[in-house]
């Protein structure tokens, strides 16, 4: 198990930091073996190490141009927090899975499908005034603490222009990285932290820093990169959809159609 999860984080993030944490979040909760709880808990970890790595590889903080820094950092840390105070409130008010499951399902379907608009489709231009970037920022940190996944993607729709086909800009990385440490903190501090096995989330917060660190190293190598980032987000499609036939079509003992044979034994 520790295995897999330390060989498909790194794999995701080294294909793309900004996108893999929507595979491993929908991926984990469509295997039937996590709950969703466990499953945004552990695409955090991932998600922080994963951007971490990446923003390092970039050269650290000096690669986020200076102007972006205050409202991004800033944005980050609010959003972060705010997001993952609504997910604990609402855990707090329904403790089953298959309620938390039946409110982010449809809602992460649709997350999924607008962070993998293609560019022609999903242009936007990223705002120029510091309000308009912290309230982007915040929108999509908002979505990164409370489903555990998504800032980088979304951000990275409204910074197509200027930036390489493939690349992911630097202050999409800032933005998941402190989203994740806030939410990460709040849910430490608020005593709503999910316990595993040690191996577990180190498995999956090592291969997912060796991940975003190669996807800055790497070069562009032509198709087989293209197709397996093509992959990537056809996966992350299809395990969105089996997330969602498992909280409105699964029995009550948990099988489903698209699931059952993927059941934890």
């Amino acid at each position: 198990m520790e295995f897999v999860l330390f060989v498909a984080a790194c794999l995701a993030f080294s294909l793309s930091p900004a996108h893999a944490p929507l595979a491993l979040r929908c991926g984990l909760a469509a295997c039937l073996r996590f709950s969703p709880r466990a499953a945004i808990a552990l695409s955090a970890v991932a998600a922080f190490s994963g951007h971490l790595g990446a923003l390092a590889g970039r050269g650290g903080l000096r690669a986020v141009p200076p102007a972006q820094r205050p409202p991004v950092a800033c944005a980050a840390v609010v959003g972060g927090t705010l997001g993952r105070m609504a997910l604990l409130l609402f855990v707090a008010r329904f403790s089953g899975s298959l309620a938390l499951a039946q409110l982010q399902a449809a809602a992460l379907l649709v997350l999924c499908a607008a962070a993998l608009l293609p560019g022609r489709v999903g242009r936007m231009r990223l705002p120029r005034s510091r309000a308009g970037l912290f309230a982007l920022s915040a929108c999509c940190a908002a979505a990164e603490g409370f489903f555990g996944c998504g800032a980088s993607a979304l951000f990275l729709l409204a910074a197509r222009e200027g930036v390489r086909r493939r690349a992911v800009p630097a202050a999409a990385l800032l933005l998941g990285l402190l989203a994740q440490a806030s939410a990460l903190l709040l849910t430490l501090l608020s005593g709503g932290a999910q316990v595993f096995p040690l191996r577990i989330p180190m498995a999956l917060a090592l291969g997912a820093l060796l991940g975003g660190w190669r996807f800055e190293r790497q070069k562009e190598r032509g198709g087989v990169l293209r197709g397996l980032r093509v992959a990537l987000f056809v996966y992350v499609l299809l395990a969105a959809l089996a997330g969602a036939e498992q909280a409105y079509v699964g029995d009550p003992h948990g099988r489903t159609i698209l699931g059952s044979s993927l059941r934890a034994r």
